[in-house]
């Protein structure tokens, strides 16, 4: 049943005379973390933190360097003009290093490091581990990709040299070797943008005549070991029109490492743009996830007895199959800290039913608690937010809009929210609680009009 909530107002009575900005809000009585730094109103109804990220970053030994130019991975990386290729080489080798990648200046126009990851998870030789995207010479901010891909004219039935069919009615589909073995994930076209700022996925067809008639669309004739595509503007393959491998991972990181990432896209991925299965700590800064046939970006360990922290920063996932941003942990007494900080999640579960943002709390963990300050979520297919599990939940100042599907903020089974100066708007349902046992508390000024569900809606004082 849903039923309707009062459209609240600014609160009144908890401050004495007019408020002064910047304002550091308290941490909602109860929560099960309290962070080092502050979440603050800067003005109204814009919030932000005081976390330095600087202080998130671990400390390195050395320097590689990695350019997706380099010839191969026979160097040590060591000499800026002798790099590696490949960002798992550079992983692979050393321990607590600093990694720079070669990245593009434009950040419309990131350079792209085509199947490449591999498995850091077989690489346990790092601690830690610092990676940034930037010019080598003089370390100004760089972009670059990291894309599951696969470079045409590849080798071994991989994807081959892209030729104008003569198979097609018009001149306007492309073919190219492509066997079965490496089915796509998706074929992507960076030249044009979908609603939510990620490349565009083409429409999957199941004819060569149906690719002619339709721009933005393929065809993979796993039988005939081909691929066929039609881009959206009818233009020749090149490297803004990607073939997403099936059967590769992207960033996929198990051991006990304390990792920080500046500026890089995770684009497909079998097993999420980036699967956490284990860490001590990872932090992401200007990152992007898209594309994944599972989650965006995602904490699912089994590991016991220890803390896992994520901290993202200006984060955006966007168009994956899955969750955009996720975390489960399973093992026993884990506790799990999770920050979203001016984070994007739109467009996300096209074909399941998952959400932008969800953090599950398992049987037997610790204290599993979320944090998120000044996000974006919005146009996903099921909710905005869903925290469930009996996990807590702090979100201030974001914006949770256009979710058709189940609602904006999802709270589930026994799990406690705090909303504090977020906005709900154009949602199948503002807020729902599932569970007589759930409790979501709203500050007076968060915006909602409609609940549902068998659980507690409270105005909470900050």
């Amino acid at each position: 049943m849903v039923r309707m909530g009062p459209r609240m107002g600014p609160v009144m009575g908890a401050r004495r005379g007019p408020v002064s900005y910047p304002n550091t809000i308290r941490v909602p009585a109860g929560f099960g973390w309290t962070p080092t730094w502050n979440v603050i109103e800067s003005s109204p109804g814009v919030f932000t933190t005081d976390l330095a990220t600087s202080a998130l970053k671990p400390s390195t030994a050395q320097a590689r360097y990695v350019d997706a130019a380099a010839p191969n991975n026979a160097s040590t990386g060591l000499d800026p003009a002798l790099p590696k290729q490949a960002l798992w080489s550079a992983i692979g080798v050393g321990g607590n290093d600093l990694i720079y990648i070669k990245g593009s200046a434009d950040p419309t126009n990131p350079t792209l490091y085509e199947d490449n990851m591999k498995n850091w998870s077989s690489n346990p030789v790092q601690s830690c581990c610092f990676i940034v995207v930037s010019n080598f010479t003089t370390l100004a901010p760089g972009y670059a990709i990291t894309s599951t891909s696969m470079p045409a004219g590849g080798a071994s039935g991989r994807l081959g040299t892209w030729a104008l069919t003569a198979d097609a009615a018009g001149p306007h589909v492309y073919e190219a070797t492509l066997l079965a073995a490496h089915a796509p994930n998706a074929v992507i076209d960076a030249t044009v943008l979908n609603a939510v700022g990620a490349p565009t996925a083409l429409t999957a067809r199941a004819s060569i005549a149906l690719v002619e008639a339709n721009p933005g669309s393929y065809w993979h004739n796993s039988a005939g070991g081909k691929i066929y595509v039609r881009a959206v503007d009818s233009r020749a393959p090149d490297t803004k029109l990607r073939v997403l491998r099936d059967q590769q991972t992207n960033g996929w990181v198990n051991s006990n490492v304390s990792l920080y990432v500046e500026r890089l896209t995770f684009e497909g991925g079998n097993q999420r743009a980036f699967y956490g299965q284990r860490y001590a700590a990872a932090t992401f800064v200007d990152c992007a996830f898209w594309h994944s046939s599972r989650q965006g970006m995602e904490l699912n360990s089994s590991t016991a007895g220890v803390t896992q922290s994520t901290y993202l920063i200006r984060c955006r996932a966007l168009s994956n199959a899955g969750d955009g941003f996720g975390a489960t942990a399973s093992g026993a007494a884990t506790v799990v800290q999770w920050l979203e900080w001016d984070c994007e999640a739109a467009g996300n579960s096209g074909a399941s039913s998952d959400e932008g943002s969800s953090v599950h709390k398992s049987a037997g963990n610790g204290a599993v608690t979320s944090i998120r300050v000044g996000g974006s979520y919005h146009g996903n297919k099921t909710d905005g937010i869903a925290d469930v599990g009996g996990m807590q939940s702090w979100v201030a100042g974001s914006r949770i809009y256009s979710e058709a599907g189940t609602s904006g903020f999802y709270c589930g089974d026994t799990s406690t929210a705090w909303l504090h100066g977020v906005t709900l708007t154009g949602n199948a349902a503002d807020i729902t609680t599932d569970n007589a046992g759930g409790t979501v508390n709203v500050d007076g000024s968060t915006i909602y009009a409609t609940t549902a569900g068998a659980g507690t809606v409270a105005r909470y004082t900050p």
